[in-house]
């Protein structure tokens, strides 16, 4: 009677065991990548109107001219003991002037030439140049290259001169 019952008692150690296993697999495991995927679907339906390019570039002018004020406004209430100090504020108030210059300049235009690269052009023409191409495509497999004619005449060398073909 007494194996019986460690037989059991061992055997709902172990089934727990297996169930802890499974919960803490689900816990580490599937429900982070299940959460990495509900976030993704929302940020990407929310963001289906909005350039990430220019939300990310406003972004980080903000960040810019937000360092630059506090740094500005602390040198600027430092009290000035030497010139040196002076000057390293009159240089941050520069540098700072620079970069607020900066962000406030709209965004350079591409230029004409890549504005060209691409062209739009009718089905007509895309055919026509798919023709085109599959012609000289055809082209270049129905005329040998020189290493297959020189294969070719090797091939037959050593055909017509059999053991000869090696020794001159």
């Amino acid at each position: 009677m007494e194996f019986k019952n460690i037989a059991a008692l061992t055997a709902t150690v172990v089934v727990a065991l297996i169930v802890l296993g499974f919960v803490s697999t689900v816990l580490n495991a599937i429900v982070p990548l299940a959460v990495v995927a509900v976030v993704a679907f929302i940020l990407g339906r929310v963001s289906t109107q909005v350039n990430l390019l220019e939300a990310a570039g406003r972004l980080l002018r903000r960040t810019s001219a937000a360092a630059a004020k506090p740094a500005a406004a602390s040198q600027a209430k430092k009290p000035a003991a030497s010139q040196q100090p002076a000057a390293k504020s009159g240089a941050a108030a520069r540098e700072a002037e620079a970069i607020k210059r900066r962000l406030s300049e709209p965004e350079a235009q591409p230029s004409a030439a890549a504005q060209d690269d691409f062209v739009l052009r009718s089905e007509a023409e895309i055919l026509a140049e798919m023709k085109r191409r599959e012609a000289e495509i055809a082209e270049k497999k129905a005329a040998p290259s020189a290493d297959e004619v020189a294969a070719a005449l090797e091939e037959r060398r050593r055909r017509l001169l059999g053991d000869q073909a090696d020794q001159s």
